[in-house]
């Protein structure tokens, strides 16, 4: 977190990916393509207000998998004001294994 330097607007935002279940939210925060947090928490949104709080002087845009869970998560990000898009889960399904790929937070700005 020490290369993070807020005070170059061009390179203010940070992307967030959320892997969303129903008990934990895995989050992941990138900053000039480098991974600056991965944690796992519980899917409460006070979890992820945490986060957003403690970078707050950052523009946040952040991506999910919509799923079972809906969009309720997407309606508090933008409350938030975070740019949030939420994509279909078959963009990142690979039918042959029934794995989920990774997602690449970076491509999705």
């Amino acid at each position: 977190m020490s290369k993070i330097n807020s005070h170059h607007s061009h390179a203010n935002i940070i992307y967030m990916g959320i892997d969303v279940h129903e008990k934990t939210y895995n989050i992941s925060l990138f900053y000039q393509g480098e991974n600056i947090l991965s944690r796992q928490c519980p899917a409460d949104y006070d979890s992820i207000r945490k986060i957003l709080k403690k970078y707050s002087s950052f523009s946040c845009r952040a991506v999910y998998e919509a799923g079972a869970f809906g969009y309720g998560l997407y309606d508090q990000l933008k409350t938030d004001g975070v740019n949030v898009i939420v994509t279909p889960r078959q963009r990142y399904y690979d039918h042959r294994t029934t794995k989920s790929k990774p997602i690449n937070v970076m491509l999705l700005n």
